[in-house]
């Protein structure tokens, strides 16, 4: 017969066993933000690993932007990378909806902008994904963002009008 001290350590070490991978994957959800706690709550929170890492490259971009269907337009992407990085690369990816003029941009400055130019040819849920890829310390490292851009929709409905009001006009003439 087991003693009771030593089934309670049994159960346990299996239940850690059983639970610990499924702990893990969710180690993301459980990081902190340090610049909600100030300088020391911070500084606490980096030295005690509950910040993600910081990226080695830095994009800055909007979110989500509306442009208008057919047309030619573009989105300035600002971007910083460290001074010890070298073959650092800009590759674009869009949904089926969206044409990029440029896909690959080289990244030469440290801290600069750049424009991407792109034309939106169909409405839907449309996006750029960004990869910034490059060797910083001697390993690679990529970085990746998205840009949502959705169909501006007042110049839909003015076209939509004046197609009806150019057929009401067709009508009225016959």
């Amino acid at each position: 017969m087991l003693k009771k001290g030593f089934r309670f350590s049994v159960i346990t070490v299996f239940s850690v066993l059983l639970y610990a991978p499924q702990t893990f994957a969710c180690a993301t959800h459980l990081y902190l933000n340090p610049d909600d706690y100030g300088f020391i709550g911070g500084s606490m929170i980096r030295m005690a690993g509950l910040a993600p890492p910081e990226p080695a490259f830095k994009i800055k971009h909007p979110p989500t932007t509306k442009v208008e269907i057919g047309e030619l337009s573009e989105i300035v992407v600002s971007y910083k990378r460290p001074w010890r990085s070298k073959n650092v690369t800009l590759q674009l990816k869009a949904s089926k909806n969206i044409e990029l003029i440029d896909k690959n941009l080289a990244l030469e400055d440290f801290d600069s902008s750049i424009p991407i130019r792109f034309k939106l040819i169909g409405k839907g849920y449309n996006n750029i994904t960004l990869s910034v890829s490059g060797e910083h310390k001697g390993e690679m490292v990529s970085y990746s963002s998205k840009i949502f851009i959705g169909a501006n929709a007042k110049k839909q409905q003015d076209s939509l009008q004046s197609n009806s009001t150019t057929q009401m006009k067709q009508i009225n003439d016959l």
